[in-house]
């Protein structure tokens, strides 16, 4: 083979490896995008918008009662039978001092009076002294001698227990000292004993006060001093 023959051959050759490559490779030719065979880059996903998230609250469960704190027990105390009295109510007539206390169903007394005989005090008479009870008292030789008696006429008197009744005298105490005399006694508010008087807390009575001369230490010896008066039991 010639030369310019080989030469042909070759440039024949060499065009038909271009137009092979051109047409594989489809350069200039318009084609769709799914018949193409260049790259497409893989669609993008639009931005996902994340649903707002609903928070659901719960309700709150129902508040118990408010705690409260327990009260602290207040002490309280009543005045009842049996109990010391808290204080004593005072009247006093001439030279005689008469304290009285009302107790429950008790009446809490002292008499007192600048004698070392003895001291007395009636409640309730009806006439002068007629139908009062009467309490007397004296002490002597350290010891206290008190008796219940009863006004039988207007001046004159005898013990309960002699006239069929009770003595309802209690807690009978005493004191002699520098010239002065007191007794101290309980007595019911109302005894039951027909030769007692029915006292009522708030009711107005009249009284007598009397004491015997000094050294006097008995129950029938006439009075050194007497006075009346009215008190509210």
């Amino acid at each position: 083979m010639s030369r310019e023959r080989l030469h042909v051959a070759a440039v024949a050759i060499l065009i038909l490896a271009i137009a092979v490559t051109l047409g594989c490779s489809g350069y200039g030719a318009k084609s769709s995008p799914s018949s193409s065979g260049a790259y497409q880059a893989p669609p993008q996903k639009a931005p996902s918008q994340t649903a707002p998230q609903q928070t659901t609250q719960q309700p709150a469960p129902p508040a118990g009662p408010a705690s409260q704190a327990t009260p602290q027990a207040v002490a309280t105390h009543t005045v009842t039978e049996g109990d010391a009295p808290a204080a004593y109510s005072v009247h006093k007539a001439g030279d005689i001092t008469l304290s009285w206390m009302v107790d429950g169903k008790m009446l809490h007394v002292k008499v007192s009076a600048p004698t070392t005989g003895w001291v007395a005090v009636g409640f309730d008479p009806k006439s002068h002294m007629e139908g009062a009870n009467l309490i007397l008292g004296y002490v002597k030789d350290g010891q206290v001698h008190i008796e219940d008696d009863y006004a039988t006429q207007p001046y004159g008197h005898a013990s309960d227990v002699s006239l069929g009744g009770t003595d309802n005298v209690t807690d009978a105490a005493g004191t002699e000292s520098g010239g002065v005399t007191e007794i101290s006694f309980t007595i019911p508010l109302d005894s039951g004993d027909q030769y007692d008087r029915v006292l009522v807390p708030g009711q107005t009575y009249k009284i007598i006060l009397a004491h015997g001369a000094d050294g006097v230490d008995d129950f029938i010896t006439h009075h050194a001093e007497h006075k009346e008066a009215s008190i509210t039991i």
